[in-house]
Parts: C-alpha cells; structure tokens; sequence
C-alpha cells in the first residue's frame, strides 16, 4: 500500500471524530453561516468551535490559558504601550485557527469588529490587560 501522508504523527483524541463530524452536521442545520458578525448562527457556530477546540485538544488549551497568563503578567506599563504602540490584544492557538478557519475561511480574525465581539465572548483570548 503506498501512503503519501505519515499519520503516525497526527495528533488523535478519541472525541475528535465524533465532535468533527457534529460541527459539520451543526453548521449544515444552521444554513452553512457566512462570517457575518451580525448573524446568531454564526456566533453558534464560534460557539460550538470553541468549545470543541477545548474538548479535542485539552493539552492545548491547558498550555494557551498559560500562555496568555503569562503574557499578562510580563505586559509593558499602559504608559509605556502607549508610547511604544499597543500589541496585539488577542491570541488563537494552532488548532483553533484551524477549526475555525475550516467553517469560515473569509473569516478575518485580526478585524477588530471581529475582535471585539469574540473577546466579550472570550476574554479569555484576551491577551492584553488594557485592551
């Protein structure tokens, strides 16, 4: 049998194909949503795809919830951001980029309309105590 990719080193979790076939299913009952912030079923489907992230890759979302603490606790002054330009307020692991990319992949995650509202409803993805 020849075999053009190694899945050796695919990282397997016992709910991802159980939870990967849903989120199709899901965004399938929900009218195949467009990236429209307005829109109630695009949230659902964010929704649905951050709490999935957070069940298919548990060590990830252990490490990322590090990550941002420890990104808070070493953040410059509000002065001297100011000063120096603020950084970027929010952070997207690996692997929810890629979920959420697969489902909306117009989807700008670095537009601040988008930013705002997805970290009212994650904060926390907020990597910034000021902004």
């Amino acid at each position: 049998m020849i075999s053009f990719v190694d899945l050796s080193d695919l990282e397997y979790n016992k709910y991802m194909g159980v939870l990967s076939d849903y989120l199709v299913r899901l965004y399938g009952k929900l009218g195949r949503p467009q990236a429209d912030y307005g829109s109630d079923n695009f949230w659902v489907m964010v929704d649905e795809v951050v709490n999935n992230w957070s069940v298919v890759y548990p060590q990830e979302a252990k490490d990322f919830t590090s990550d941002v603490k420890l990104d808070r606790a070493v953040e410059r002054s509000l002065g001297a951001s100011v000063k120096g330009g603020f950084k970027k307020s929010v952070m997207y692991p690996p692997h929810f980029y890629q979920m959420i990319k697969i489902f909306f992949p117009s989807l700008r995650l670095q537009d601040r309309k988008f930013i705002d509202k997805f970290l009212i409803r994650y904060p926390s993805f907020n990597a910034s105590n000021y902004t």
